[in-house]
């Protein structure tokens, strides 16, 4: 099992990155922690790797787009959000309340994917979040600090589409 590792250090670079080349910024990692341009042969990603590739860049571009509800479209209807402080799971409909924020505040943030699997019709990615919630209206107001882990669960559902159906997700402490 190998991993990609990819870091977006603003949603522009995520934006450009969809419409270029999949390989674009993406390291594989294989098993030895090398990664592909340092293996041989080089190992080449499946089909199925690139449809999550481009699922997780999606998802991203909405995080970081003032239109986030679209976020929503890439869960499948069942998708369920483990948040923080919360004892019990979260719904779709239920996210879809917590995130209304999102039509005050903007996320503005850079993105680092950590890890990428895919097993066969499954598959994980390891997402961190770190920057600021910025007001769309009030241009005095102070940006708020956002950072945020998650490990986005998907699966790839009957009709071949691969879609996001867990988020679990935390916010770290300040390291003292």
């Amino acid at each position: 099992m190998g991993f990609w590792r990819l870091e977006i250090r603003s949603k522009l670079d995520a934006k450009e990155m969809t419409g270029n080349s999949l390989s674009v910024g993406v390291n594989h990692y294989g098993e030895n922690g090398m990664t592909q341009s340092e293996q041989s042969p080089r190992k080449n990603q499946t089909e199925d790797e690139r449809w999550v590739q481009r699922l997780l860049l999606s998802a991203i571009n909405c995080t970081q787009s003032d239109d986030f509800y679209s976020y929503f479209d890439l869960f499948a209807a069942d998708a369920v959000w483990m948040m923080p402080s919360s004892r019990h799971d979260v719904t779709l409909n239920d996210a879809k309340k917590f995130y209304r924020f999102t039509e005050k505040f903007r996320f503005e943030q850079q993105v680092t994917i950590d890890e990428v699997a895919v097993f066969d019709q499954r598959g994980f990615a390891r997402v961190s979040f770190d920057g600021y919630l910025v007001p769309k209206r009030d241009s005095s107001a102070p940006p708020l600090r956002s950072v945020s882990r998650h490990l986005w669960l998907f699966a790839k559902d009957p009709l071949g589409q691969w879609l996001l159906t867990r988020d679990i997700w935390n916010n770290p402490r300040e390291q003292s």
